[in-house]
């Protein structure tokens, strides 16, 4: 049996073959990326290849070298993870594990009432609760 390249790993990583995240494109062609993976070196090669700049947490457990963000590369990763903590919080919480109902608007509807209770959180955690506690 032949064994596949490295832009053939590189291929299905990126897009998903048995791993639990794949990426997310942002504007301006740049993707982010948790790599959770024994070697991020095939993705970045991909994601290079595909003119795209990628955004790379090295694993700290596995002595990985530290990288430095530009300014720009850093507010963009910031952004992802405040993202991936909302995800979290809806799939942990707020979201059933699992759906009993069938056709995409009853679905739907499940999933948006877990991102409105999840906004209104967010507005009480932020907006009402920090008053309430400074006056108390």
């Amino acid at each position: 049996m032949e064994r596949p390249s490295v832009s053939d790993n590189a291929h299905q990583i990126f897009h998903g073959a048995g791993h639990a995240r794949a990426g997310v494109v942002l504007e301006h062609g740049h993707i982010d990326e948790d790599i959770g993976f024994e070697d991020a070196a095939p993705v970045a090669t991909y994601i290079t290849g595909k003119g795209r700049v990628p955004l790379i947490d090295p694993n700290k457990r596995r002595g990985a070298e530290r990288i430095v963000f530009t300014p720009a590369q850093k507010e963009r990763f910031k952004i992802r993870t405040t993202v991936e903590r909302a995800n979290a919080h809806l799939k942990d919480w707020l979201i059933p594990a699992q759906i009993f109902v069938r056709g995409v608007k009853k679905v739907s509807f499940q999933l948006l009432c877990g991102v409105l209770c999840l906004a209104a959180l967010k507005i009480l955690q932020y907006f009402i609760l920090p008053p309430a506690q400074q006056g108390a």
